[in-house]
């Protein structure tokens, strides 16, 4: 935690994430606010009802500038005063107490068992104590070769990773020092079986990868030679157990797989094989990750109902609707989204509910 406050006056602004750039942008914001408090605190000769009404307005002003100054995934809680004592000159505002954090705001982890994620809300774990996201996309993947996913958030300017520790997530790195995404999708999956998840670019014209390097993401290179994505989506994930992630294709009629050479995912149409033998997904989206703990990443379907879960064969989802399996016993989802990978290193993809 990191706190900007401004002397005497009691105005605190506090972050989940400490952050250089952000809490320059804080002080600014507070400092200025500050000045318009105490230009009204030090013109009243009233009672201080008067004064803490003005502050209400301040707050209102205040709590809007500040989010759209700060809130950049980081999450922002405001302490504003609840009292006021005027002595002499001087009115000395009492700060309120921290309120609370909201336990199901941020990133909730619920770890797999092998055959479920738990037996309801009560499993709910939060790996960030408030927000993170990022503004286009928050994924989770192993990029540094420790066995366990990271949270990644990508924005505008650039691709920012937090580690996972096996129980949360740290600070903010910088993984591309600049723009890097997709015009179709932004992915991160171990596709040379290097051990650590690349950033791959789903583009109009091709599939772009930049391995990890542990510490950020390589240079471009081209996967597929051409167009390749699904009308419903395309994933990522090693689905033949290989221990490469694979190229994979959701549309409406079928899943399609091609597979990982370690350098590319095959040349032209004679790549694509069909694993679901009809169509397969989920109404609130289509995941593909380990949840069994068998080394092939199983197609999961996230409905308002229930997550249903189809075996990876190594060639195949199943034979179709049969080979569902009910995997969270009821909703589970988040409204930020819904996401699955191994968080706690036991081989097993979790599920990550994100609320906001």
């Amino acid at each position: 935690m990191a706190t900007v406050g401004v002397d005497f006056w009691g105005i605190y602004v506090t972050l989940s994430e400490p952050d250089t750039k952000t809490l320059e942008n804080a002080d600014d914001t507070v400092a200025a606010a500050a000045a318009v408090i105490a230009a009204a605190a030090g013109a009243a000769k009233v009672l201080p009802v008067t004064v803490i009404a003005g502050l209400i307005g301040v707050y209102v002003k205040l709590n809007k500038q500040l989010v759209t100054d700060i809130d950049q995934g980081y999450g922002v809680t405001l302490t504003l005063p609840w009292a006021a004592i005027y002595l002499g000159q001087y009115w000395i505002i009492v700060p309120s107490r921290n309120s609370a954090p909201n336990p199901n705001i941020g990133v909730i982890v619920r770890t797999s068992t092998g055959n479920d994620f738990g037996p309801g809300p009560q499993a709910d774990q939060n790996w960030t104590g408030g927000p993170c996201y990022g503004s286009r996309g928050t994924y989770f993947a192993n990029v540094t070769g420790s066995g366990k996913a990271d949270c990644i958030l990508v924005n505008n300017d650039t691709v920012t990773v937090r580690r996972s520790t096996g129980s949360d997530y740290g600070p903010n790195e910088d993984w591309t020092q600049g723009p890097c995404y997709g015009s179709r999708g932004t992915f991160f999956a171990d596709v040379a079986g290097e051990g650590r998840a690349a950033c791959i670019l789903v583009n109009d014209n091709t599939i772009t990868v930049r391995r990890s390097t542990g510490k950020g993401f390589g240079p471009n290179e081209d996967w597929t030679h051409g167009a390749c994505y699904g009308a419903l989506g395309t994933f990522f994930a090693d689905v033949t157990g290989d221990g490469k992630a694979d190229c994979i294709l959701v549309n409406k009629d079928t899943i399609t797989v091609r597979r990982s050479t370690g350098r590319d995912f095959g040349s032209g149409m004679q790549a694509n094989e069909d694993w679901s033998h009809g169509a397969c997904y989920g109404a609130l989206g289509t995941f593909f990750a380990d949840v069994t703990g068998d080394g092939k990443a199983d197609c999961i379907l996230v409905n308002r109902d229930s997550i249903s879960v189809r075996r990876s064969t190594g060639i195949d989802f199943g034979p179709s609707m049969q080979a569902n399996e009910d995997w969270s016993h009821g909703a589970c989802y988040g409204n930020l989204g819904t996401f699955f990978a191994d968080v706690n290193g036991d081989a097993k993809a979790d599920v990550v509910i994100v609320n906001g």
